[in-house]
């Protein structure tokens, strides 16, 4: 076993009555996915700040420790994610800042990059409009987004567009939030 792997395979074990991910086929399967995408998909510039949505074990930053890349990692601010992913991120050394589902606590422009693995299919019964207005605040002009898995992203846009049509009567969001976007122009990937 892989000491990355052996040290989240400890991690995991140690935390009580948790056994969703707890054996090692699962956690090396992780590592192999994730350095994957860091190598092949993500590829890093110096200087770049990237977010990592709905992070959450945090595995991107984990393993992107590797190659001297720094990842934020941000998730949702629920019992689920204190009670375990947050002492998952304390014992691997790794920080992660939790979102209240109003406001992401980050600057206006700050990202170059923001990975979604999985978060989207969370967020789209959740308040789309502010989350996609949150995200374009966040995010640099032209930034790039991951998105994984590749079949949420007509979903999340379905979403936001159903959100808008609902909330018409208040159209200076709405046409704030198009502004945004237009003046954003941020770049969607999606990989598996």
């Amino acid at each position: 076993m892989k000491n990355k792997t052996k040290e989240i395979s400890d991690v995991l074990n140690s935390l009580p009555e948790w056994n969703r991910w707890n054996n090692y086929k699962d956690n090396y399967d992780t590592e192999k996915i994730t350095k994957s995408f860091l190598e092949n998909v993500l590829v890093a510039e110096p200087g770049e700040k990237i977010l990592d949505f709905g992070a959450g074990f945090a595995m991107n930053e984990y393993f992107a420790q590797d190659y001297n890349i720094k990842i934020d990692s941000l998730d949702i601010d629920t019992e689920e994610v204190r009670n375990t992913f947050k002492k998952v991120h304390e014992k691997l050394g790794l920080e992660t800042y939790l979102y209240d589902g109003v406001k992401i606590p980050f600057e206006d422009n700050t990202f170059d990059k923001i990975i979604f693995k999985a978060s989207l299919t969370k967020m789209v019964n959740s308040n789309v409009l502010n989350i996609f207005s949150e995200l374009l605040r966040i995010s640099k002009p032209e930034a790039t987004w991951f998105v994984s898995p590749p079949y949420m992203i007509p979903r999340f846009i379905q979403r936001v567009v159903i959100a808008c049509a609902q909330k018409w009567e208040s159209q200076e969001h709405v046409i704030q939030l198009f502004h945004d976007l237009v003046s954003k122009r941020p770049n969607i990937i999606s990989n598996d």
